[in-house]
């Protein structure tokens, strides 16, 4: 366990991936930055939650079952024509991910979901009530399991620290207002988890974000792949997803960016999965590291 020194309060700091902090517990910046050997060196840790206590928390809804047909209309996302392709698909227990996940399948993929684990909760498990990660792990299991794909939890703690947390601060520090989410999809869900399964020669990574990316053709395969709005406008998510580069785009597909109208959709399939848990709430991305 790490020994922390206090540091000056800061009051209140935006962070994503809904992680709530006490500023005076964080140590001082004193992290080495990230080497891409210690990314690669991170193993995959199997999911060690079974299959019956995330069911018997949590049934998934007729849509995201195996048996349930999917309109193919809503795969023109998920490349069905190249099927089956061997993909990543990144899940977080929230809606978006697990239709995205449902949305891979049913295009006919080869697809293995990952969990990133970020919080903190080893080094500050005095602080903690409860540990969310683990209620979201069961959604996801539920999920996976009706559809028979294997998930895999991948350890990121110390990477989101060093990549995101701490750079946050210090600039905020300086005065300036780096977003969060950015910092996220850039350096974390398509920059670390990219490099530790760069061997496993997955075809693509996959998301739930609400972007579209139109990737070049066969007979120009040097064009670049271009990141193009959502048909859902009100949901895009295109600005989050701005600084990726081209070799993180040319690796990425999103499910949920051809599909026009999947708000009243996922507004159902959320009023379903609260019908089913006593103590759910509902996944945003966001959280505040107070003082």
């Amino acid at each position: 366990m790490r020994r922390f020194r206090p540091v000056s309060a800061m009051g209140s700091l935006l962070l994503p991936c809904h992680t709530a902090f006490t500023l005076t517990h964080f140590p001082a910046f004193s992290y080495p930055r990230l080497h891409l050997s210690h990314i690669i060196s991170y193993s995959l840790r199997p999911l060690s939650i079974s299959s019956s206590s995330a069911t018997s928390v949590i049934s998934s809804p007729p849509f995201l079952r195996s048996e349930h047909p999917v309109d193919p209309k809503y795969l023109s996302c998920s490349l069905s024509d190249k099927s089956p392709l061997k993909l990543a698909v990144l899940v977080s227990g929230g809606v978006d991910s697990s239709v995205a996940l449902r949305l891979l399948h049913a295009a006919g993929h080869s697809c293995t979901a990952f969990y990133l684990k970020i919080w903190f909760q080893e080094d500050f498990e005095n602080f903690w009530s409860e540990c969310p990660w683990e209620e979201d792990l069961k959604y996801v299991k539920a999920v996976c399991d009706q559809v028979d794909v294997r998930l895999q939890v991948v350890h990121l703690t110390d990477e989101y620290w060093n990549n995101v947390v701490s750079y946050i601060i210090n600039e905020y520090r300086c005065g300036r207002t780096p977003n969060p989410d950015v910092l996220c999809n850039t350096r974390i869900k398509f920059g670390a988890f990219m490099d530790t399964i760069s061997g496993m020669e997955f075809d693509f990574v996959a998301s739930g974000h609400y972007a579209k990316i139109v990737h070049a053709s066969s007979d120009q395969p040097l064009q670049p792949s271009v990141l193009e709005l959502s048909k859902d406008v009100v949901k895009d998510q295109t600005y989050f997803l701005s600084h990726l580069s081209q070799s993180q785009l040319k690796r990425l597909i999103f499910p949920l960016g051809c599909i026009p109208k999947v708000r009243k959709r996922c507004a159902n399939l959320r009023s379903y999965l609260i019908s089913q848990t006593r103590t759910v709430k509902i996944h945003r991305e966001y959280a505040f590291l107070a003082r």
